[in-house]
């Protein structure tokens, strides 16, 4: 019996032993779990702030504490920042259940093994500040103000140095102040450390960029058929310009935002630019200023016959000008004329002219470099010249025959849609005076053999002839020879 009963009585000395043990370390275990009731493991935070061994009044003390250094950085475009801080605005928190049922839902239990882990509460906690300090600091951002915005630039085709190239978008700085007051104000209220505004969808963006074909094939063509800068110079000094960006506008737009080089367009665009040059050049058919011998500055009439003066020859411009597009002609040029004066001097007749008083009956031939009855006032250029030469009047219808001939070693027309010129002539009552009253020419101009010969040796064709009354002068009606047969008929 005793042989049998020891192995029993050993067997329940070691299980007395084992829960001896067991309730000892037990103990030792529930008596370390001790110093956490009511506060928090050990690497715990609370929306970030470390509250390892705090109650829920220590971890709000430190949440609250840790307010008052909150900071809210809002990102802008173009890397403009702003720091809203909670000392500026009262930022405080607000204590609620929230922390003390986090705490609540340890497991003290579980410590032994969650000690040496990281707890991370991210938990719903208030945060109160000063409404008014915060809106007075919103309202002097200057990003939120209107005046201060740009508005996006959406990329285009310009002209620089010397070719159109495609420009860079610039989306700007225009955007909505509502939402990004409001998610302002939702940042502070969540103790966010950043908002960046791009990623509320608030800003207005360029609608077209650098990168768009369009735009690319836009620059090709015009730097084919509006690569061209041109000035011109114009008789009195100004200047005229045919720019990339007018040649541009002579162009057809198609609806795929290409260019297409429409000749008819051109044209029409050209001679539009022309004939306003031609409007403040020409002065063939204007009256002129001219400074006399012996009258000073007079006011030479307007003459339908004038030929003398600056005319543009506008289509030969605009042939010349698509001649310059063609070469991208990037510089000065000259207008094309049909007639041009010979200088600036004089109110442009240069300082090669001849001047006739038909009052005084003078003439003077000026060359310092180079104008039926009735000789019409007017300034006028000399037409030719030639020696040994027949003028004829008009026929007489009546005879067929001219209604005179006169021969002439010297002549020198100058209106020569009547015959009116300079020649000599052998004349028994003179020359000057006012022989010219009742006993003229048929306009020409009469003069001795060797004065015709002089001033032929000196003229030139093209050389200006002004003529001009100094005088009051009366024309009395007098019919032609084809004016008084066609009456009789």
């Amino acid at each position: 019996m005793k042989i049998r009963n020891k192995p029993l009585k050993i067997t329940l000395i070691v299980i007395l032993l084992l829960l001896l043990l067991a309730t000892g370390v037990g103990i030792l275990y529930i008596s370390s779990t001790i110093p956490y009731k009511g506060k928090f493991f050990p690497n715990t935070y609370i929306n970030g702030v470390d509250c390892s061994g705090m109650t829920p009044a220590e971890a709000e003390a430190a949440i609250s504490r840790d307010a008052q250094d909150y900071v809210l950085t809002v990102r802008f475009r173009n890397n403009v920042e702003y720091q809203i801080k909670g000392s500026d605005i009262n930022y405080r928190f607000v204590s609620n259940d929230a922390i003390r049922q986090a705490v609540a839902d340890q497991d003290t239990l579980a410590l032994f093994f969650e000690r040496n882990k990281r707890h991370d509460y991210d938990v719903e906690v208030e945060f109160s500040y000063d409404e008014e300090l915060l809106n007075a600091i919103i309202n002097a951002i200057p990003e939120l103000q209107t005046a201060n915005m740009t508005a996006p630039v959406d990329a285009s085709v310009a002209y620089q140095d010397g070719s159109w190239v495609v420009t860079a978008s610039d989306n700007g700085t225009t955007l909505t102040p509502e939402p990004v007051i409001e998610a302002i104000k939702t940042a502070v209220s969540k103790e966010q450390p950043e908002l960046n505004v791009e990623d509320l969808n608030v800003y207005q963006n360029a609608s077209q960029t650098a990168e768009s074909q369009t735009l690319q094939t836009q620059a090709e063509q015009l730097n084919e058929y509006a690569n061209a800068n041109i000035t011109y110079n114009l008789p009195d000094g100004s200047t005229r310009n045919i720019t990339p960006d007018i040649l541009r506008g002579w162009l057809v737009q198609n609806a795929d935002g290409t260019y297409t080089k429409d000749d008819a367009t051109f044209q029409t665009n050209a001679a539009a630019f022309f004939k306003e040059i031609g409007q403040a050049v020409d002065n063939v058919k204007k009256e002129r200023l001219f400074d006399s011998t012996e009258h000073g500055t007079i006011t030479i009439p307007a003459n339908s016959l004038n030929v003398y003066g600056n005319e543009v020859d506008e289509s030969a411009c605009i042939t010349k000008l698509s001649e310059y597009v063609s070469q991208h002609l990037n510089g000065t040029a000259e207008l094309e004329y049909v007639s041009r004066e010979l200088g600036t001097e004089n109110h442009g007749v240069g300082t090669t002219y001849v001047e006739m008083d038909l009052s005084e009956q003078h003439l003077w031939f000026y060359k310092r470099m180079t104008t039926w009855r009735y000789t019409p006032p007017g300034s006028y250029a000399l037409a030719y010249k030639k020696t040994d030469h027949t003028m004829k009047g008009e026929v007489d219808p009546a005879t067929n025959e001219p209604i005179y001939t006169q021969d002439c070693k010297y002549w020198m027309p100058f209106i020569t849609s009547v015959g009116i010129g300079f020649h000599d002539m052998a004349r028994s009552d003179g020359y000057g005076g006012n022989i010219y009253i009742n006993n003229g020419s048929h306009g020409c101009i009469n003069m001795t053999l060797s004065e015709a010969g002089q001033l032929y040796e000196l003229i030139e064709p093209g050389t200006p002839v002004i003529v001009y009354y100094s005088q009051p002068y009366t024309l009395v009606e007098e019919l032609s020879p084809a004016q008084k047969y066609a009456q009789s008929q």
